[in-house]
């Protein structure tokens, strides 16, 4: 029998094989929707540096059994009175079809809003008990101003781990206007979440409304071997999120 057509009778079995294992064996009238449940996330990232008039913000982060498991929502509410967070991550099971026996990673960003100054214990809810996952401080303002600086328009972060141990991390974004500068970056590591702080200036002179790519890369040296939360502020009052592992040191 010619390659090819040996070639095309195992793919037609495979997929006989994985329609055999598939919706076919599910009730009558289709396949049968799939079961939520809620999961414990791995992690929960709290950056420190929000005050009561930022949108505070938490990152869920962990994995899922298999490829049968998807990742539905996360989402938190606020028990003001209690200074308590609750999060909440939900996965739905796919029954009837073929599942890979691997892990599924997922990182989501929750949004929790306007937080009264204070110190809120986060505790993730689960299929059995609700579990601590840490506390999120909320300083007071400074000021009315939104921020206590002017952040850059970051749209991405990324790191790029070198092979003597340091990392750069590269901040990069789009100006909307010719008089915008990136000033500094300040970068504090503080437990599991790298804060980035883009500073942004207004230079004098002739202001043109155009668009302008801009990028700068920060080393970052002696990270602790471990998984953290790249967590930079922008312009827009929002954060830009990234979870890298540190591994080289």
């Amino acid at each position: 029998m010619p390659k090819n057509r040996v070639a095309l009778v195992t793919v037609l079995s495979l997929f006989s094989l994985i329609a055999s294992a598939g919706p076919a064996r599910a009730q009558e009238g289709g396949p049968r929707p799939p079961r939520t449940i809620t999961i414990a996330p791995e992690r929960v990232f709290i950056p420190t540096g929000f005050d009561h008039n930022d949108n505070a913000q938490i990152v869920v982060d962990g994995s899922l059994p298999d490829t049968c498991h998807k990742l539905a929502s996360a989402s938190a509410w606020t028990d003001h009175e209690n200074r308590i967070v609750y999060v909440k991550v939900i996965a739905r099971i796919y029954a009837g079809t073929m599942c890979a026996e691997m892990t599924v990673p997922y990182t989501q960003t929750v949004d929790l809003g306007l937080l009264e100054p204070g110190k809120y214990k986060v505790v993730a809810e689960t299929e059995e008990k609700p579990s601590a996952m840490g506390v999120l401080p909320v300083a007071m303002a400074k000021s009315a101003d939104p921020d206590d600086y002017l952040y850059a328009p970051v749209h991405d972060v990324r790191v790029n781990l070198r092979k003597d141990g340091v990392a750069n991390l590269i901040v990069s974004g789009t100006f909307t206007n010719s008089c915008m500068r990136l000033a500094d970056i300040h970068v504090a590591i503080i437990g599991d979440v790298i804060e980035v702080l883009p500073i942004m200036e207004i230079a004098g002179g002739k202001c043109m409304q155009i668009e302008r790519e801009f990028s700068r890369s920060v080393e970052l040296e002696n990270v602790p071997a471990g998984r953290y939360l790249v967590h930079s502020r922008s312009l827009n009052g929002q954060s830009v999120n990234r979870v890298v592992d540190f591994w080289l040191n």
